[in-house]
């Protein structure tokens, strides 16, 4: 599992620098064909540096809101947040904050940075 959690943070740094790269090439494609010079190139590095940074931080609380989650109530779905309460615990991991989506497709997804953050 450690290994597993390990190459999933070495894919994403990897495809956050791929995103920068190839934004900062964009940017740079355009400073030449507009013949801006170099404040094209750091307008796209500011550019991505800030929507890495941003969905970085706050993908989860994106991904709340677009889907128009809400918080999951003990009361209303007792047995599925005593679910997910026992596998954190089996797991040995902090419970996550669930969210419920008002949708006729079935469907689940965990988000987060780290287990502090966790959202199912």
């Amino acid at each position: 599992m450690y290994d597993q959690i390990a190459s999933n943070k070495r894919k994403t740094v990897v495809l956050i620098v791929i995103f920068i790269a190839f934004i900062i090439t964009v940017g740079y494609v355009f400073s030449r064909l507009y013949a801006i010079g170099p404040v094209g190139i750091a307008i796209a590095a500011s550019f991505a540096i800030l929507i890495s940074w941003g969905s970085y931080y706050y993908s989860d609380k994106i991904i709340l809101k677009v889907s128009r989650a809400r918080p999951l109530k003990h009361n209303e779905y007792a047995y599925l947040d005593n679910t997910i309460e026992g596998l954190a615990i089996a797991a040995g991991l902090p419970k996550p904050k669930a969210y419920i989506i008002d949708d006729s497709a079935l469907n689940a997804f965990a988000t987060g940075r780290n287990p502090e953050k966790a959202v199912v």
